[in-house]
């Protein structure tokens, strides 16, 4: 590559301002070229793999920046020969299909008809497992998983203690690894039956991690202390001396 991560990430940033077209959902023939340039890059993410990882940053609690999953996408050695311009239009197809998972989740879905969240609700882009060769929707499940290594320990506190959170996670990791529990493999059957849980489950997530966020910054009203006792009163310490023998003697305040 004629640039490195970082100087391609600061015409990323820029372009993702100023281009409306960014926010052009990719197209099958998109999807292809972007599937045929990232093999420029060893150690790139899978188109699957892709989606995964995007969707994990886009649900989670904390903004993330193309340039800290760039290298993650790209993998961390050097790319074959490929041109600036291929370069710029890795970039672009990327950030085109962040938006498009970005556009697929919102707190609240009631102003549209069934058939309108149904067209733009978030739905995992899954390779065809006749084609890959791989599990349905495995590559995903990879690609979750390693977004989730943002996730910082207080994150991973509050999502543990929610019994939805947990599950939705549970299920992702039975994608991943192949086992709903220890021992007990989940089908092909049931991984194509249970997508529809999966979707549910991400945007459960996206609204947990809202409202998660509203309590955590929201403003504090300020305690006011209250007018001490006086000096003959009864010390509110609790010893039963008076206020002036006790923490309000000049030897405790000093």
């Amino acid at each position: 590559m004629s640039d490195d991560i970082g100087d391609n990430t600061h015409i990323t940033q820029s372009v993702r301002i100023m281009n409306p077209e960014l926010q052009i959902p990719l197209t099958d023939a998109d999807f292809a070229e972007l599937d045929r340039l990232l093999d420029n890059y060893p150690g790139s993410c899978s188109l699957e793999e892709l989606d995964g990882l995007f969707c994990a940053l886009i649900v989670g609690p904390e903004v993330i920046m193309p340039s800290e999953w760039l290298p993650v996408v790209l993998g961390e050695e050097e790319a074959y020969e490929i041109s600036e311009e291929d370069t710029r239009r890795v970039f672009e197809l990327l950030l085109r299909h962040w938006n498009t998972v970005v556009s697929g989740f919102r707190e609240d879905w009631s102003g549209l008809s069934a058939e309108e969240g149904a067209e733009q609700m978030y739905f995992p882009f899954l390779d065809d497992p006749a084609d890959s060769g791989f599990p349905l929707a495995e590559g995903w499940a990879r690609g979750f998983r390693d977004g989730l290594d943002w996730l910082e320990e207080q994150y991973w506190d509050a999502l543990e203690q929610d019994e939805e959170c947990v599950a939705v996670l549970n299920l992702i990791a039975a994608f991943d690894t192949g086992e709903k529990s220890p021992g007990q493999l989940l089908t092909e059957d049931e991984r194509d039956e249970v997508i529809s849980l999966l979707v549910a489950g991400l945007q459960y997530i996206y609204v947990f991690w809202r409202r998660y966020l509203k309590v955590v910054n929201a403003p504090r009203e300020p305690v006011l202390a209250e007018d001490a006792p006086g000096r003959n009163e009864e010390c509110p310490c609790g010893s039963g001396k008076k206020y002036k023998k006790c923490c309000g003697s000049p030897e405790k305040l000093h």
